[in-house]
């Protein structure tokens, strides 16, 4: 949800888990513009088995009177299997750039680095995220280095000493 939030410019809500009729998150606008994101996680299931999910979705979206549908799964997506989601959510307001897989998910995440410091689960596989935990120390010892040989430069003033220890 923040992601897309973040990278779309929406505003989408997320429910608890259980039966959802076919709405993991929705953003219902003002004027009744109603966006509807359905969300697969089926990294370990066959190709097969993970596009029957996303025909029974493509049946039961039919009833959700949205504007514009989006479809999110974890699963790494080839353009082909992309158009064959497409196929499948014929009846929906879909269209091939709102179908995300993973590396969509992972270069909006990319683009939106403050999503990932938000939300911990992301933090294991960030190397941006690690390298700022596991060094720290160093960053703000390092900050606070700089800061005080700023302050210190202010004071410095060329004598003729300074030649003399140069030469």
């Amino acid at each position: 949800r923040d992601v897309l939030n973040a990278d779309l410019g929406l505003r989408l809500q997320s429910y608890a888990p259980g039966r959802d009729q076919g709405i993991d998150l929705r953003q219902m606008d003002p004027d009744g513009t109603v966006t509807v994101v359905q969300c697969k996680h089926y990294v370990e299931s066959s190709w097969s088995t993970f596009l029957r999910a996303v025909e029974k979705e493509g049946l039961r979206g039919k009833d959700l009177a949205a504007d514009r549908y989006l479809f999110v799964t974890s699963r790494p997506l080839t353009p082909l299997q992309q158009g064959k989601i497409l196929q499948k959510l014929t009846e929906l307001p879909i269209v091939l750039d709102d179908i995300w897989g993973k590396d969509a998910l992972n270069a909006a995440l990319g683009r939106h680095p403050e999503v990932e410091r938000r939300h911990i689960k992301l933090w294991i596989s960030s190397t941006g995220v690690l390298d700022a935990l596991l060094h720290s120390g160093q960053w703000q010892r390092g900050e606070a280095l700089l800061t005080s040989l700023a302050d210190r430069a202010r004071l410095w003033v060329h004598t003729p000493a300074h030649d003399q220890v140069l030469d």
